[in-house]
């Protein structure tokens, strides 16, 4: 089914089935006929692995000052795409569900075995609390009465 996200799961579709997706395919019944009919009647098996990441902050800021661990992701053999949730400036949120989350990541390659050791990589980032560089939250006072 096709789904949300803004099409961010679309590169790794692409690479994926080698170009052959829901989206393209409906764009071709319209536009470009013969494309579609030349479409196999059954599936190619896939050319290549990936993964869309829903990335998890562990952390919570009043202001988000750095996104080092974006740059970090970006440098991953597997790394196709980000979608960035977080914006310098403002505050960062803990993760409690889908809403919360603080980016998607595309991994594709040709080789599986990157895209575990990749996956592996951000989960610890995340863990670690190193995807972010955060202003603490500025507690307030709490009044107790007897």
């Amino acid at each position: 089914r096709v789904h949300g996200h803004s099409g961010s799961w679309l590169p790794l579709t692409d690479r994926c089935t080698g170009g052959i997706t829901q989206v393209r395919s409906n764009l071709d019944i319209f536009v470009d006929g013969a494309a579609f009919d030349a479409l196999p009647a059954v599936p190619r098996p896939f050319v290549a692995s990936g993964t869309i990441v829903m990335l998890v902050s562990y952390q919570e800021g009043e202001e988000v000052q750095a996104t080092p661990g974006f740059e970090t992701i970006k440098t991953l053999p597997s790394f196709t795409t980000i979608t960035e949730s977080v914006v310098v400036g403002m505050p960062l949120k803990l993760t409690v569900d889908l809403f919360d989350c603080p980016g998607v990541v595309v991994l594709v390659h040709d080789d599986a075995t990157v895209i575990d050791a990749d996956l592996a990589t951000i989960r610890k980032l995340e863990e670690e609390c190193k995807l972010f560089e955060v202003a603490p939250r500025k507690s307030k006072a709490c009044k107790v009465t007897e």
